[in-house]
């Protein structure tokens, strides 16, 4: 557990130094990541994910909180291959009010929520993604009971300040650079 543990931590950190030195990607939706990223984690007997997008046009976020958004999303897909054996995963985008809100939801075998930090104390992935959350102004909620499945659910604000995500329907306009190397020279 601990070498698997270390080994995903480097893995994040390795992929966030290369994103300090990569030039930008073209902005891509929020659906269109969430679609995506099943595909991008290498899983032996995943199970099947379904998806249930409400927005027909695209939402688009900053690119520093639809990285935290994609990481926490990652991590609850990764807990319900690894933890939960779940037969069926559905992902979820939503809008409630003025919120938008993903969650991920699993039919697998659920936990004790009051008492994971004790009986799963070298798991850090649930206490990440919460940290990962409050960093860009979302709220986290993990529901689950033995035996009834695992939702996670990231309720996303749409209006901006204070750390709170800015979701837009339309993609604004973005310069790509040449990144700039300290020290390097061409």
């Amino acid at each position: 557990m601990t070498r698997e543990t270390v080994k995903q931590v480097s893995v994040e950190v390795r992929r966030s130094i290369t994103s300090l030195q990569r030039t930008p990607q073209p902005l891509r939706s929020i659906q269109k990541l969430l679609s995506d990223l099943p595909e991008k984690i290498s899983w032996v007997d995943k199970p099947p994910t379904d998806f249930v997008f409400e927005f027909q046009d695209p939402l688009y976020l900053p690119q520093e909180q639809g990285d935290q958004v994609l990481f926490i999303v990652q991590e609850a897909l990764l807990n319900a291959y690894r933890h939960a054996h779940a037969k069926q995963i559905t992902l979820t985008l939503e809008s409630q009010g003025q919120d938008i809100c993903i969650s991920v939801q699993d039919n697998g075998i659920g936990f004790e929520q009051r008492a994971w930090w004790e009986t799963s104390p070298n798991h850090f992935g649930m206490g990440v993604m919460h940290s990962r959350a409050a960093r860009i102004g979302a709220i986290l909620q993990i529901d689950s009971s033995i035996g009834n499945g695992t939702c996670v659910t990231l309720t996303l604000p749409r209006a901006g300040g204070n750390n709170r995500p800015i979701i837009t329907e339309h993609a604004p306009a973005i310069t790509v650079q040449k990144p700039i190397r300290q020290g390097i020279t061409e």
